[in-house]
């Protein structure tokens, strides 16, 4: 009777082990990535609305706000022009194009904190390499329109002046493309092939050296000699 009660207490023993094995160390892992997961989606839909919804309106006001500087200072040279109401409203003016740069800026150091936040997921993966690309890329233009509205004797060409206004709202289409690969849906980037399988290896290595340094320390059994 005991034999057969021993193997059923020693099996529901194992199955109470691992049960508290399971819940000790791989509940609270599977229930970290979940909420990391969670919060990487949160990040990722609030960056598409910043690219898509957000940015579109502060660039135009920013556009808008820059047409008044930019007609009052190619009138300066104007000889019939009334030069000191012009210098009046080219002051409030570049007062209110500043205040819309600034409103850009802070669209813009929202974009950087969101893109640090959402490559924190397999930030190995190719694909972050090519969204700091496109960032980079949507930058440029806006930089040489900052460059226009500091520098007062620049008077770039209509034509110039328009593409690169343009050239924003291209780059910043392209960025939008670019962050919809990992947003629909939400989805983090693949890692590199070579380095998932290198690790996957190296996990079963590890846990072959393992299993071969335990059986390897096993003391060795000594055969009893028999007496005649």
């Amino acid at each position: 009777m005991g034999d057969k009660i021993l193997p059923v207490l020693l099996g529901g023993l194992i199955t109470l082990v691992g049960t508290f094995l399971v819940q000790l160390y791989v509940v609270p892992r599977v229930q970290a990535r979940t909420r990391r997961l969670e919060r990487w989606e949160k990040d990722v839909i609030e960056l598409v609305a910043l690219i898509e919804e957000q940015l579109p309106l502060a660039v135009e006001a920013y556009h808008m706000a820059s047409l008044g500087p930019r007609i009052a200072r190619q009138r300066r040279n104007d000889p019939e022009a009334d030069h000191d109401r012009l210098e009046m409203l080219l002051a409030e003016w570049t007062g209110e194009q500043r205040e819309a740069r600034e409103a850009l800026g802070e669209k813009m150091s929202r974009l950087d904190v969101l893109h640090r936040r959402v490559r924190r997921e397999n930030a190995d993966a190719p694909y972050w390499t090519l969204l700091a690309d496109q960032r980079r890329h949507f930058r440029i233009p806006i930089m040489q329109v900052d460059i226009w509205r500091i520098d007062e004797d620049a008077n770039p060409e209509d034509e110039e002046w328009e593409t690169a206004w343009k050239r924003i709202d291209e780059e910043r289409e392209k960025l939008l493309n670019v962050v919809l690969q990992i947003a629909e849906p939400p989805k983090p980037p693949r890692r590199p092939r070579l380095r998932t399988a290198t690790r996957v290896r190296g996990i079963f290595g590890g846990v072959r050296r393992r299993l071969s340094l335990s059986v390897g320390s096993r003391p060795e059994r000594v055969p009893k000699l028999r007496q005649d």
